[in-house]
C-alpha cells in the first residue's frame, strides 16, 4: 500500500488583512494491486493441450501476463468468460501474472503470481502378444495403447498410441515398445517375450550291450515339441 498526505491551505483578505487557515493534514491509504487468483481449465494437461485462464486482481487497473522473461500481454484486471484467454503450455513453459495500478509516475506492482500447472504421467496402458508361443512360421500378434505420450516408438519405428504388428519371428524374440514423455525423456514398456515352439533337446543317453556276440548301442533322446520319435 501507499500513503499520501493532503494540506488544505485557506486564505482570506478583508481591509488590507490576509488571514491564512492551514486545517489538519489528511492522510490517504491508496490499497496497492494483488492477485487473488490465478489458474488454468483443465489444470492437468497433455503437451500442447489448450487451457483456458482465469484470474482477478484487486486494487488493479489491469495485469500483466508473462511467459519466461520475454513476453507480455496486458489484461484487464478480471478474466471475462465471453471473451476468454486460451494458452498452448509446452512442458517448461513459465506464465506468471502480476497486477498493476496506475498513478503518478510509474505504476505500482503487486508480487508475481505463477501459473500452476501439471502434466499427466506416461502411461504404457497395455503391451501384449497374442499367442505368446508360436509354431515356426506362424503369426503372433503384438498390440499396444499408451496415454499421454508425445511420441511411441515400436521396435525403434515410429507408431501410433494405440496399435497392433503381425510378427512371424523365426527364433525367440523379445518385442520392444518405447515413449517420448512431456519433458523429452524416452521410457520403455517391459519387453513382451514370443517364444516359437521346435524340436528342443532335452537330454540324451547312450546304453550299450550285446546282441548274439556282437556289441549294440542304443541312444535314447528327450525332446520336447517332437512331432515323432523317428530319428
Amino acid at each position: 500500500m501507499s500513503i499520501k498526505s493532503f494540506i488544505l491551505h485557506a486564505e482570506a483578505s478583508q481591509g488590507g488583512q490576509t488571514v491564512r487557515i492551514d486545517l489538519p493534514p489528511v492522510t490517504v491509504i491508496v490499497a496497492s494491486p494483488q492477485v487473488s487468483s490465478f489458474s488454468a481449465k483443465p489444470d492437468t494437461i497433455d503437451p500442447g493441450q489448450t487451457v483456458t485462464l482465469q484470474w482477478r486482481a484487486v486494487n488493479a487497473d489491469g495485469v500483466y501476463l508473462r511467459k519466461g522473461q520475454a513476453e507480455r500481454q496486458t489484461l484487464p484486471p478480471a478474466s471475462d468468460p465471453a471473451n476468454p484467454i486460451n494458452i498452448q503450455p509446452q512442458y517448461g513453459d513459465n506464465y506468471t501474472l502480476q497486477a498493476f495500478k496506475n498513478g503518478d509516475g510509474d505504476p505500482a506492482l503487486s508480487p508475481t503470481v505463477p501459473l500452476s500447472l501439471n502434466f499427466f504421467p506416461l502411461e504404457f496402458k497395455s503391451f501384449k502378444a497374442e499367442p505368446t508361443e508360436i509354431q515356426p512360421g506362424a503369426e503372433t500378434v503384438l498390440s499396444w495403447e499408451v496415454n499421454h505420450a508425445v511420441q511411441v516408438l515400436y521396435q525403434g519405428r515410429n507408431a501410433d498410441k494405440k496399435g497392433s504388428a503381425i510378427e512371424r519371428p523365426q527364433t525367440d524374440t523379445d518385442f520392444h515398445l518405447a515413449a517420448v514423455w512431456a519433458d523429452g525423456t524416452t521410457r520403455n514398456a517391459p519387453p513382451v517375450t514370443v517364444k516359437v515352439l521346435g524340436v528342443t533337446i532335452v537330454d540324451t543317453e547312450v546304453r550299450t550291450g550285446r546282441t548274439d556276440n556282437a556289441l549294440a548301442f542304443t541312444i535314447i533322446i528327450q525332446a520336447r515339441n517332437a512331432t515323432n520319435g523317428d530319428c
